[in-house]
């Protein structure tokens, strides 16, 4: 009977031991990874400031950008403000180990650079055939072409060492 319960007693053991160092792996393995998200905002224009949650970052020019900043997971919010007021703001959720690239705007630029993406200055002509399915010829060289070639200090040495 005592040879039972001593069996009985060392089967358990090895069971617990083995339930216990399963949690703890369990626990190490959900905090291996990153436990931070990475976000990255760009700005489309200058002399403004980036908040994102409460850190502010002014932005005075475009070199200035992108703002990384690693974020604990969940909801988040990037305001970009200028003179005081706020001219864009968006909420995001990041996840640990997340990498996000945000653009903050001002709405105002937004509508201007729909109306007018080209220069007023740039004369535009022609048109683009979507259905265009043929290939530009190659071009082929000429002899003059290959003469300017082979006075090329490359094709010189090249010339020497054969």
């Amino acid at each position: 009977m005592s040879l039972v319960r001593s069996l009985t007693l060392t089967a358990s053991k090895a069971v617990a031991t083995v339930i216990l160092g399963g949690a703890i792996l369990w626990e190490v393995a959900l905090h291996c990874g990153p436990l931070q998200g990475t976000v990255y905002v760009h700005v489309s224009s200058g002399d403004c400031d980036v908040t994102i949650d409460h850190a502010t970052y002014p932005v005075r020019t475009l070199w200035e950008t992108p703002i990384v900043r690693k974020l604990q997971p969940g909801s988040h919010t990037v305001r970009m403000s200028r003179d005081g007021r706020v001219v864009f703001e968006q909420e995001f959720s990041i996840d640990a180990g997340e990498e996000l690239v945000l653009t903050a705007w001002d709405e105002a630029d937004k509508n201007l650079s729909e109306t007018s993406s080209i220069s007023p200055d740039i004369e535009v002509s022609g048109s683009f055939d979507s259905t265009r399915t043929e290939r530009p010829p190659i071009p082929t060289f000429s002899e003059k072409s290959n003469q300017s070639r082979d006075r090329h200090p490359a094709s010189t040495v090249r010339e020497d060492q054969e």
